[in-house]
């Protein structure tokens, strides 16, 4: 399944899902690149652990970022249960057209299901070949040849799939 067909227009909306680290976050810079450089016109947001918020902060070529809080949990489950219900409430109102996992959580999966996007790519990896990585993403681009790639060039492999 190629994803080729999206229209470059001012209404094609992106979320790109990265949970990682400080350091990880600045390695999807490229990559918001080559999406604002395919798709000029489209709005790309980030979803990502609130506290590496200020890496991608300044980035002019992200419309809005989404943050999930590590806190919410030490105030109970209930409550974390409840700010992710609404931060994936609030996803879904944005009526993706694209979401970009490069994550490899379940937690990330059910997100990217849940967003409601009818595109939704993630990658092969090796240890969610299962029903339910493949339930929450319709393209699954491979990790062959991972190891030897930069983690830039393994974040923009993902694009192999448009």
């Amino acid at each position: 399944m190629m994803m080729n067909n999206l229209p470059d227009t001012p209404d094609l909306r992106i979320l790109l899902i990265k949970l990682r680290h400080h350091g990880d976050m600045l390695l999807i810079t490229p990559l918001i690149h080559a999406l604002k450089q395919q798709y000029p016109a489209a709005s790309v947001d980030v979803l990502l652990y609130e506290e590496t918020r200020d890496m991608l902060a300044a980035n002019t070529d992200i419309r809005h970022i989404y943050g999930i809080d590590r806190r919410w949990k030490k105030q109970g489950a209930g409550h974390q249960l409840k700010m992710e219900w609404q931060l994936i409430r609030t996803l879904r109102q944005q009526r993706y057209d694209m979401v970009l996992n490069l994550a490899d959580q379940w937690r990330s999966a059910l997100v990217t299901r849940f967003t409601g996007a009818p595109v939704r790519l993630g990658f092969a990896f090796n240890k969610r070949n299962n029903a339910f990585w493949r339930f929450c993403h319709n393209e699954r681009v491979s990790v062959a040849g991972h190891q030897s790639l930069h983690t830039v060039e393994q974040n923009l492999s993902i694009l192999s799939a448009l």
